[in-house]
C-alpha cells in the first residue's frame, strides 16, 4: 500500500525534474523500492543505469560512457549500494566528481541508507556537492506490483516540428486529460501526484501551442491537488 509518508519525496524529486538544469541528487531506499521510484519518474524519459543488473565495482569511465551514449537530461543510477562495496569503490566515486559534473546532466544516485552512511564518512566530498537527500519508505512491494507511470508517452517541454504535429499530440492525450481532471481528490496520494505530473506535461504541450485557457485550467487542477495531497504551505503549491 501507497505510503502517504514518501508523497513529499515524490513531489520533491519532480520539483528538481522540472526546475533543476544538472546537479548531484541522492536518494535512499531498498533495493526493490529504488526501482519503484525510477518506474514512477519514467515519464520524465530519464536513463536508469541499474547496478543490480551489472553488479560491478563503481567506474567512472564506463558510467561515462553510459551517459554520453544516453544524452538525457536526467540520469539515473540505482543500486549504488553494490558499486560501493569495497573502499577503493568510494574513493574512485570522491575522485569523479569534477568529471562527473562536467556531464550535463541531472544525477540521481539511489542507494540504501546504510551505504549513504558510509559515503559521508569515506567519500565526503562527494557527498557534500548532492544539492536534494530524499528517502522513501517501502511501499507494500512484495505484495503490490508497481505501477505503470501513466506520463510514459508525454515528454516535457518538447516542441514539435509542426502545429499540425502538435495537435495530433494534444487530440491523442485528450481522452487521458478528461480522465484525469475528473480524477476524485480523495484518491490515493500517489495516484493524484501521479496525475499532477501528467497533467502538467499536457499543460504545458497546450501552453506551448497557444491554448492558454485550456493550458490554465489544467495548472489550477494540478495547484488543487498539490494542496490537497502536500498542504497549502508546501513550497510546491505555490
Amino acid at each position: 500500500m501507497f505510503s502517504v509518508t514518501n508523497s513529499e519525496p515524490y513531489a520533491s524529486m519532480r520539483w528538481v525534474f522540472e526546475n533543476a538544469r544538472d546537479g548531484f541528487y541522492l536518494f535512499t531506499a531498498t533495493p526493490p523500492m529504488q526501482r519503484r521510484v525510477a518506474d514512477y519518474f519514467g515519464g520524465y524519459g530519464i536513463a536508469v543505469y541499474d547496478y543490480g543488473k551489472d553488479n560491478a565495482p563503481y567506474s567512472f569511465a564506463v558510467l561515462a560512457k553510459w551517459a554520453q551514449k544516453q544524452r538525457a537530461r536526467i540520469c539515473f543510477v540505482i543500486n549504488m549500494q553494490i558499486a560501493l562495496r569495497e573502499g577503493n569503490d568510494m574513493i574512485n566515486l570522491n575522485l569523479s566528481r569534477d568529471l562527473l559534473t562536467k556531464i550535463d546532466t541531472i544525477w540521481v544516485f539511489g542507494m540504501t541508507p546504510d551505504t549513504e552512511s558510509r559515503l559521508v564518512k569515506t567519500a565526503g566530498d562527494f557527498y557534500s556537492f548532492f544539492r536534494f537527500h530524499m528517502s522513501f519508505e517501502d511501499e507494500g512491494i512484495e505484495s503490490e506490483k508497481i505501477p505503470e507511470p501513466i506520463a510514459d508517452s508525454i515528454t516535457y517541454g518538447k516542441y514539435y516540428d509542426s502545429y499540425e504535429e502538435a495537435s495530433e499530440q494534444m487530440e491523442r492525450y485528450a481522452d487521458m486529460c478528461e480522465e484525469l481532471l475528473a480524477l476524485p481528490l480523495d484518491s490515493e496520494p500517489e495516484r493524484l501526484l501521479s496525475a499532477a505530473v501528467t497533467l502538467g506535461n499536457i499543460a504545458d504541450l497546450h501552453y506551448n501551442y497557444g491554448n492558454y485557457d485550456f493550458a490554465m485550467k489544467l495548472f489550477m487542477q494540478i495547484k488543487q491537488i498539490r494542496e490537497n495531497v502536500l498542504g497549502i504551505e508546501h513550497p510546491d503549491t505555490t
